[in-house]
């Protein structure tokens, strides 16, 4: 994986976790990365956020899509552009969904034993417990 590719990953990651105010810079790092890929790290960046939101191999993204990275290269440019806004807003999505499971399952733990509204205790059980994937092409920024 290149250097761009991780470093576009890490920021989505940043991006989703980031306190409201840090967002806009972590997307402006983004983007500066994204537009300074060149057309083969776009293809291969679009399969890599594929793998890695679904946590597979490119392999198997080859074959889920039909085509390599290779020849998303000379498809046209709207198609490799939906992949990745596709891609990297469903791992938003996810690294979003991750964090807010993690707190939940926090707070449950600080909890413990202690009386607390069980409507309450429901919520947070249900949102710890909670494994549903990001719906395909959920557009999010």
């Amino acid at each position: 994986m290149s250097n761009s590719i991780e470093q576009a990953i890490d920021l989505i990651k940043k991006f989703a976790l980031a306190a409201q105010e840090k967002k806009a810079g972590h997307l402006a790092q983004l983007t500066l990365v994204e537009t300074y890929m060149s057309v083969q790290e776009q293809c291969q960046y679009a399969f890599t956020l594929a793998a890695t939101l679904q946590e597979t191999s490119i392999e198997a993204v080859k074959k889920q899509f039909g085509f390599s990275p290779t020849q998303l290269e000379y498809k046209p440019f709207s198609e490799r552009q939906k992949l990745i806004t596709t891609g990297k807003n469903a791992l938003i999505f996810k690294f979003m969904g991750d964090a807010m499971k993690n707190s939940a399952r926090a707070v449950l733990q600080q909890l413990g034993g202690q009386d607390i509204d069980p409507s309450d205790r429901a919520l947070l059980t249900a949102l710890a417990m909670t494994t549903k994937p990001p719906k395909p092409g959920a557009l999010l920024n």
